[in-house]
């Protein structure tokens, strides 16, 4: 059996091309295997059909290393699928070796199984933790430059390099955490499905969660936004309104609010389940949000209440993309309405927890109202708002030992 290495350059200059491998025996019967290995023009040997390396020490010489260290494994794997087949004595044809070649790559490799579980969770109509998943895998490709690793080579070391990438580049610890969360997610997997002994590669990289400030609105802004006359602004106008219906649903997630139905109004009452966490909520149905239902009735498609689903099965990425729609008009909505702060949906929440903390309602209450699973939840939730009520207390404090000289000091 002959193995020819071959490479097939991208349409595109600037796009690295692809090595491909074709397998012939002494009949003449010939197969192609296609690799995830990618290489540019200007890295490849056309007469010897072998890897060119840079002379000068650089990250990508060390990738083409291990691309070119690939390669050689890859072959000898093959040759060793073709002997068993000799051996076996049964009669074959050289896309067998191909293919028992691809199943056995494809459950080693880091890139392919982390696709297989996106195609999985997609199956199961799972898209939000499919998105994130793709959405690590993106990065960590380009982190690559799409060289693929196998499952038992991702260790602490190549973590820590991938972490500190991602961090020469600006990517907040926050999102730092959500590549390294969804990645070990996945690596767990692997574990589970016996493919990779049970050893903890992201043990020295980030994967909590740093505390963000969170910008609640006041009542006078929502007032404000309220108001606002958008009449001649249709984009801006529909962006408020789901911002203002979220808010009197006591900060209703856009996923939640995209999936009520017309018949989830019983009694003056709305019932719905948390996407998030399964849980029941009903909420006292007032005329405000019927207002707001009776806007759009319109244009909303049946069976739904408001006009952001199309059918019961419709995709995640359209929720996603009008939510993104939303979340951009509505910074144009806040310069209307003096607001100087980021406004996106999820300010909504933010902003009716910290009201009605303001009104001094009880924190079960609130806790109840939010859908939160403990008060714990609630409290830690209302700790990243704002220390308006705490500065104050403070400003009382320090009242009673300055005396009333007590004033923020020049700067």
């Amino acid at each position: 059996m002959k193995i020819n290495v071959r490479f097939f350059p991208d349409e595109n200059p600037d796009n690295p091309g692809r090595i491909n491998y074709q397998i012939i025996n002494r009949q003449g019967d010939v197969a192609s295997i296609n690799t995830p290995h990618r290489i540019y023009v200007q890295e490849w040997n056309h007469y010897r059909n072998t890897i060119r390396f840079s002379r000068k020490n650089s990250p990508r010489k060390e990738q083409l290393k291990e691309i070119a260290d690939s390669i050689k494994c890859d072959i000898m794997k093959i040759h060793s699928i073709y002997d068993d087949y000799v051996m076996s004595g049964e009669p074959f044809r050289m896309v067998n070796v191909a293919n028992s070649y691809l199943r056995q790559r494809r459950s080693k490799s880091f890139f392919n199984f982390m696709l297989d579980a996106i195609d999985n969770l997609t199956e199961m109509n799972r898209y939000g933790t499919a998105h994130s998943y793709s959405s690590a895998l993106k990065s960590f490709m380009n982190f690559r430059e799409n060289v693929d690793v196998e499952l038992i080579d991702i260790d602490s070391d190549l973590m820590q390099r991938y972490e500190a990438y991602l961090e020469n580049r600006g990517v907040s610890p926050n999102t730092v955490s959500f590549y390294m969360r969804n990645l070990r997610a996945v690596y767990n997997r692997a574990i589970e499905k016996d493919l990779i002994p049970m050893r903890n590669p992201f043990r020295h990289v980030y994967t909590g969660i740093a505390k963000t400030v969170k910008r609640a609105l006041p009542l006078k802004a929502l007032q404000r936004i309220r108001t606002l006359n958008l009449a001649n602004r249709p984009s801006l106008d529909f962006a408020r309104d789901m911002f203002m219906f979220s808010f009197y649903t006591r900060g209703m997630s856009f996923i939640d609010m995209a999936n009520l139905k017309t018949d989830d109004i019983k009694y003056n009452t709305l019932y719905y389940r948390r996407h998030k966490t399964g849980q029941q909520l009903q909420i006292r149905w007032e005329r405000c949000m019927q207002e707001i239902v009776d806007k759009y009735k319109y244009i909303t498609v049946a069976p739904f209440l408001l006009p952001i689903s199309e059918s019961p099965d419709d995709p995640y990425p359209r929720y996603k993309c009008i939510m993104s729609r939303v979340n951009k008009y509505l910074k144009r909505v806040a310069l209307l309405a003096n607001i100087d702060a980021p406004l996106t949906m999820y300010v909504a929440r933010h902003s009716w927890a910290s009201v009605a903390r303001d009104a001094h309602i009880p924190i079960s209450i609130i806790s109840q109202g939010m859908g939160h699973d403990s008060e714990l939840t609630t409290q830690i939730y209302l700790a990243t708002i704002n220390n308006v009520l705490v500065d104050r207390a403070n400003k009382r404090i320090i009242t009673k030992l300055c005396g009333n000289d007590s004033s923020p000091p020049d700067h």
